[in-house]
């Protein structure tokens, strides 16, 4: 009965870190880009190091043996509605696709990337569904340090984050637009 209905869902990313192994990784301005399913890349980039006077600044990067390690400490988020079996069928055979960026110069230089499983993040919300009914909300999530792997399939670093899926249930649909929805997704989050 599920797979006959739409749902919101939210999917929420949170980059705690990304660690170079290179010692010469200590000049990068790292990104970390994932592209979930066909929907457009989100890219996530450290918070600016800001003397304001009133704080004191936490470093954004530290080293740690011979690589570096930036901190993000940031997230984004996107809001979707999508059929719940369609849903789990695609992230059950797709996983998230997670890079490291150089975004010093006009054009980003692809430092190393990751592939990520969501297929237990939508299987645990499939079930819930299952079990209570396609109107309350279900959230998942997990936490994982993922390889940084090159395009010569090198281990280069780590990316650590979070990821979190939500289907708010269908009794949210009715009270926002197509338009609204789009307009959400469009906002920069910060």
């Amino acid at each position: 009965m599920a797979d006959t209905h739409q749902t919101m869902c939210s999917f929420e990313l949170f980059v705690e870190y990304v660690r170079f192994d290179d010692p010469q990784a200590n000049n990068l301005k790292p990104a970390v880009s994932v592209r979930l399913l066909d929907f457009p890349t989100l890219l996530i980039c450290p918070p600016e190091n800001r003397n304001d006077g009133l704080s004191k600044p936490e470093p954004s990067i530290q080293t740690r043996g011979n690589g570096h390690v930036y901190y993000f400490n940031k997230g984004k988020s996107c809001l979707f509605k999508i059929n719940l079996d369609s849903f789990h069928t695609h992230l059950s055979r797709t996983p998230l696709y997670t890079m490291a960026l150089d975004v010093r110069d006009d054009i980003p230089k692809l430092m190393g990337s990751s592939l990520i499983s969501l297929a237990r993040l939508a299987s645990s919300i499939k079930l819930a569904v299952d079990q209570h009914g396609i109107w309350p909300p279900a959230a998942y999530g997990e936490n994982c340090v993922c390889r940084l792997l090159n395009l010569m399939g090198e281990n280069i670093g780590t990316v650590s984050l979070a990821c979190k899926m939500v289907s708010l249930g269908a009794s949210l649909i009715p009270h926002i637009s197509e338009s609204k929805v789009d307009e959400l997704h469009s906002k920069p989050k910060h």
